[in-house]
């Protein structure tokens, strides 16, 4: 008999939460004596988790395939994996591997103005404790001594670790940047990251108190600073004593 092997790779690094995402794995048997049946097992359970589904074997000149599913992959899904086959003489043939579970929720973009701070946080889910996290903006490297740059590191704590960074929207006056969270893993290497993009928008002048007589036409303009990647208003609303103006107004 030969052994038997898992042919897949047990971990599954970069998946989303917002993702329905299937892990499957395969093992195999080749050899001249036929299997009387084939045994899987996560975490040495004796019936198989919820979303867990063994599916037909395959049998094609003389090497037998059994497949095993997780869907969807969550953060509850690692563990120990092993298929064992039977024969009626000898003993089982087994092989067995360590799923490991890193999932990122993925940033979302922002939109902010000049007025206050911003909070980016970075959730990651796993069995694994990750071994550093690194906060980049515009490519570059940030820590707590950076000016308008707050860094607050989470733990993993019920299979969910929280990392924030607090930043000024003072930075963002010129132009918009991204933010980089990425997490890096010693036992198995790992890295997973997310990015998003923060835009920049603010009022670059308020409007003027106006005196002004009863025959003399007065324009107020209103500029709207945008980030070199921004995007243009979809529309500009004026209001007069919180009424909206129209152009049918006299």
């Amino acid at each position: 008999m030969s052994d038997s092997c898992l042919k897949s790779s047990p971990r599954t690094p970069l998946l989303s939460l917002a993702e329905a995402t299937t892990a499957t794995f395969v093992c195999e048997y080749e050899g001249a004596d036929t299997p009387t049946g084939v045994t899987w097992t996560v975490d040495n359970s004796g019936t198989l988790p919820n979303g867990w589904t063994l599916t037909a074997g395959s049998y094609v000149e003389s090497k037998w395939s059994s497949n095993i599913a997780v869907d969807p992959v969550d953060e509850t899904s690692g563990g120990a994996v092993k298929c064992s086959f039977a024969f009626d003489f000898g003993d089982a043939l087994e092989s067995s591997s360590n799923f490991v579970v890193h999932l990122l929720e993925a940033l979302e973009a922002e939109y902010i103005s000049s007025a206050a701070s911003y909070d980016i946080t970075c959730k990651y889910s796993g069995t694994d404790e990750p071994a550093s996290v690194t906060w980049t903006v515009a490519g570059s490297v940030v820590s707590n001594t950076d000016n308008d740059i707050a860094i607050v590191e989470g733990t993993l704590d019920s299979n969910v670790r929280v990392d924030v960074l607090t930043i000024s929207s003072r930075i963002y006056s010129d132009a918009s940047k991204a933010i980089t969270c990425k997490y890096s893993f010693t036992n198995p290497t790992d890295t997973l990251e997310s990015t998003t993009s923060l835009v920049f928008k603010g009022i670059q002048q308020e409007l003027n108190e106006f005196y002004y007589s009863t025959s003399a036409d007065v324009t107020m303009d209103c500029s709207l600073g945008v980030g070199s990647d921004g995007t243009a208003p979809s529309e500009t609303v004026w209001y007069k004593n919180s009424e909206v103006i129209t152009s049918e107004d006299s």
